[in-house]
């Protein structure tokens, strides 16, 4: 087993930095530019969107990953995996909300993600429109803008009576228990926001909102995210509770007390 070592780790954060900051002010260069070429992968029959802005945001990510630890794993959403038999791994979604980007909605994100043997070490998503840049490494969870740099945590807030909830669209429930699991949630919060992407799960970790319950994810879509999450306090699981999201579902909560609810509500659900 290799020792990361606190100079490690900090080679590491400032790869990830340097990877998603260089590759978000590129994609700025076709961000709400008409004309912008899109071509449709197709995912569960729905339309999936993929720009140049896309592909050349994981060739800056990649490049940079590669020049600063040629010998670590990488996975992309556009490239594919690059395996080096190595316990890191560098997960990346060049942007995280392509359907935002290609409509001119600033709620979208370029991700990079570590993991260390399979598990979250340290993840960052920046936002270059609004130039916001979320990170974090499981024990703390921090937003950068500009010079201002605060501490992420998410709410104490226990009724989810009087909780929000996000999700990017009640399209992405594809099976009629997910369908029936997503509409009883909605039903016992306050309220309920669409279109949120990467964001939702950034706006639990800040305490703005309190819940995301999400299917049909693939890794690099919540990976990076996952030390930013728990780095805030925040509590996430599959529906059985436990931390393996490898089958696409995820329940985000702004902590246990919330999250025990959330999951008793969806595992009503036969």
């Amino acid at each position: 087993m290799t020792y990361i070592s606190d100079i490690l780790l900090e080679q590491i954060k400032n790869t990830a930095f340097d990877a998603v900051q260089k590759a978000g002010m590129d994609t700025l260069k076709y961000f709400r530019q008409s004309g912008l070429s899109t071509d449709d992968k197709r995912k569960n029959n729905d339309f999936d969107p993929v720009t140049l802005a896309d592909k050349n945001a994981e060739l800056i990510i990649r490049d940079i990953i590669e020049k600063n630890f040629p010998d670590h794993n990488i996975i992309g959403e556009e490239y594919g995996t690059h395996h080096q038999n190595s316990d890191f791994t560098w997960v990346i979604d060049p942007i995280d909300g392509t359907r935002a980007f290609i409509t001119g909605i600033p709620l979208w994100g370029v991700l990079v993600g570590v993991t260390y043997l399979n598990k979250p070490l340290f993840g960052v998503m920046f936002q270059p429109y609004n130039n916001e840049l979320f990170y974090g490494d499981n024990n703390s969870a921090f937003l950068r803008r500009g010079d201002d740099i605060i501490c992420l945590r998410a709410s104490d807030i226990t009724d989810i009576q009087k909780s929000y909830s996000l999700c990017t669209s009640p399209d992405i429930y594809i099976h009629d228990t997910e369908k029936a699991q997503f509409q009883t949630l909605k039903s016992q919060t306050q309220h309920t926001r669409f279109g949120t992407d990467c964001y939702g799960y950034m706006m639990v970790c800040m305490g703005n909102a309190h819940i995301v319950f999400e299917t049909g994810l693939s890794p690099y879509d919540i990976v990076p995210l996952l030390p930013i999450i728990t780095g805030s306090g925040a509590i996430y699981s599959n529906l059985m509770g436990t931390d393996d999201i490898s089958m696409g579902t995820i329940l985000v909560s702004a902590n246990a007390i919330l999250h025990a609810q959330a999951l008793k509500i969806l595992n009503q659900i036969p």
